[in-house]
């Protein structure tokens, strides 16, 4: 992430929302290398929704307009979530640190790198820009630990932060699994009563007989996303490019394929 970029406003971020429904809460996306202007187009998205889950697709970016979509999202209390097959890199991966709570999928990337300067096509390490990164990590309550490893990677690496290495750094992120199926589990709460088996006499030398299976659909507990179409957040419907490309397309399928888990998604946040 650059401390600094173009001096003319560029909005390189793809910034979007869909309102719950319900009293659910919205669903903002944000995809894309974030630039100068991108945090107060969030801010512009942010300050239409009570309650949101903010959704991160990004390599990263400048660093300031990170910072300040970050302190947006904690201002709101909104959840941040990178789903499975997105990656949240740099700038971005300080933005979702802000999230009350933060998930991450199994497959999902959040990575992190110190701040730089580039000269000349060279990529050197700013002292500066490393405080200000410092400075939030303090405002977001993280420990002295959390902030060695959010800035120990050189500019041209990368840290990618595990669930394991969270827990060890003091940073809380949850789960976050639609699984195979993109059903929720099954739980004593959810599941539905199963009328018991009539009971019938045992002729001697058998067993019991077997209760057949209970073949009603489980139905999801409320507030989740089977009360509002979160699905279109997903679908990319609202956002259709101007140009078309292999990367976009690609980006489409990821979108499709968490489109199907989507009904699970708000319960997973509820419950996890």
């Amino acid at each position: 992430m650059a401390i600094v970029g173009p001096a003319a406003p560029s909005y390189a971020a793809d910034i979007s929302a869909i309102p719950g429904t319900n009293g659910g809460p919205a669903i903002i996306l944000v995809r894309g290398d974030l630039a100068i202007g991108d945090d107060k187009a969030f801010a512009n998205v942010a300050l239409a929704h009570s309650s949101a889950i903010v959704a991160l697709n990004s390599n990263g970016g400048l660093l300031l307009p990170g910072l300040e979509i970050g302190k947006a999202i904690r201002l709101k209390g909104f959840t941040t979530v990178v789903p499975e097959g997105f990656q949240c890199a740099s700038a971005c991966a300080l933005a979702w640190l802000a999230g009350t709570p933060r998930f991450l999928s199994p497959n999902g990337r959040v990575g992190f790198h110190a701040a730089y300067l580039e000269s000349d096509g060279r990529q050197m390490p700013t002292s500066t820009g490393n405080a200000l990164v410092g400075a939030y990590l303090n405002q977001l309550n993280l420990p002295t630990s959390a902030v060695i490893f959010v800035t120990s990677a050189p500019p041209e690496d990368m840290r990618w932060l595990s669930l394991d290495d969270a827990q060890r750094n003091g940073i809380e992120a949850r789960k976050f699994d639609l699984g195979s199926s993109g059903k929720a589990p099954e739980t004593a709460s959810t599941r539905p009563p199963t009328a018991p088996a009539p009971s019938s006499p045992t002729p001697p030398g058998q067993g019991a007989p077997t209760a057949a299976p209970d073949a009603r659909p489980v139905r999801s507990p409320p507030g989740t996303f089977a009360e509002y179409p979160a699905a279109a957040a997903f679908s990319g419907a609202r956002a259709a490019p101007v140009l078309d490309t292999p990367d976009k397309r690609a980006y489409r399928t990821r979108l499709r394929a968490a489109a199907n888990g989507a009904p699970n998604f708000a319960g997973r946040l509820a419950v996890a």
